[in-house]
């Protein structure tokens, strides 16, 4: 069986609606080809996690930003926003939901998410709004606090 696809064909399985995780930090090591068949595609409401929404200051023509300036995405979970002022634009304008989760803890949820595991204990965030409602521990003389992974990113 011939495992290899080609990136129209990858393509094809994104649907309305669907969240798809980018990977690459900035636009290094991202899928650029695919990003731009996506963006060729009448393909919307889309959420993105990745770790950043690209870089290219005011140039939307790179990476993410082509999905963000056609309309494509959402919501944006990442840990950066990236060189975009278009994403300030759309979060106002409540075309966009944007989360920002710290580096760390958006590489645990994706892996946790993956192996099935239902929530972690992390120190991120105690004392601020982030822990609010949490359950909360003390480990090792560190608080900490549950962060359930069947709530949304």
């Amino acid at each position: 069986m011939n495992k290899l696809i080609d990136k129209k064909q990858a393509i094809d399985y994104i649907q309305n609606n669907d969240t798809v995780m980018i990977g690459g930090f900035t636009n290094f090591g991202s899928p650029l080809h695919l990003m731009y068949e996506l963006a060729q595609r009448d393909i919307r409401d889309l959420t993105i996690i990745s770790e950043d929404l690209g870089y290219g200051g005011m140039s939307y023509d790179q990476g993410q930003g082509v999905l963000l300036s056609n309309g494509q995405v959402k919501e944006a979970i990442v840990s950066f926003v990236g060189g975009y002022p278009l994403v300030n634009q759309l979060v106002e304008q409540g075309k966009l939901k944007l989360t920002l989760v710290p580096q760390g803890t958006l590489a645990e949820r994706i892996r946790a998410g993956d192996a099935g595991i239902g929530g972690f204990y992390t120190p991120t965030g105690v004392g601020t709004v982030v822990e609010e409602g949490k359950e909360t521990r003390v480990i090792d003389g560190k608080n900490i606090f549950l962060k359930n992974l069947s709530v949304p990113m």
